[in-house]
């Protein structure tokens, strides 16, 4: 790989998850524009945007870089959910008593009769409680028993998150073949 790329000048597609992430990131912008003239994600301003830009793999298992990472990636994922067009594609009745982006997001693909969501969906709930344990506030037992499921105590930080970075690019796939399938029809 190295040959071609250097040598060769010639392009050869990354197999670095942070930057594969960042380009399905980007793609599924792409995608929302053309096929539903809204964006799922809705893009970070000015203020925000370095969250986004600072998605990597960490160089090192320090607490506070894994923390500031989760955070991140929390605030690209979960935080920035379009809850005001997901709302449309839920029935009024139901609007309401949706409390969350992530429960709201689950609805809207339900009453859109996405499926295989499940586990996307329980990804961004454990990746919501992750940030709320660690971040968020002062770690405690709750921080513990999040860290124990996502393997901490048997992982490098680095390895976690790099994991938690697999997943969330799964999660934009997924979300990329529902929109190029028109399957988010108000």
């Amino acid at each position: 790989m190295y040959f071609k790329r250097q040598l060769e000048v010639q392009f050869i597609e990354s197999e670095h998850v942070e930057l594969l992430f960042k380009q399905r990131y980007h793609q599924l912008s792409s995608a929302c524009e053309d096929h539903l003239n809204w964006q799922i994600l809705k893009p970070l301003d000015g203020d925000d945007s370095h969250y986004f830009q600072s998605i990597r793999i960490p160089s090192t298992d320090e607490q506070k870089t894994f923390d500031e990472l989760t955070l991140a990636l929390t605030k690209v994922l979960i935080d920035s959910l379009n809850e005001k067009r997901l709302n449309k594609l839920i029935a009024k009745d139901k609007r309401e008593e949706i409390k969350g982006s992530i429960l709201r997001l689950q609805v809207a693909l339900e009453s859109c009769g996405c499926r295989d969501a499940e586990s996307h969906i329980s990804f961004l709930r454990q990746l919501q409680n992750l940030r709320s344990s660690s971040v968020a506030h002062r770690k405690s037992k709750n921080y513990r028993k999040v860290a124990a499921e996502l393997g901490v105590e048997d992982q490098s930080l680095r390895q976690i998150f790099s994991r938690i970075l697999s997943e969330a690019l799964a999660f934009l796939d997924y979300l990329l073949l529902v929109v190029r399938n028109h399957s988010l029809n108000i």
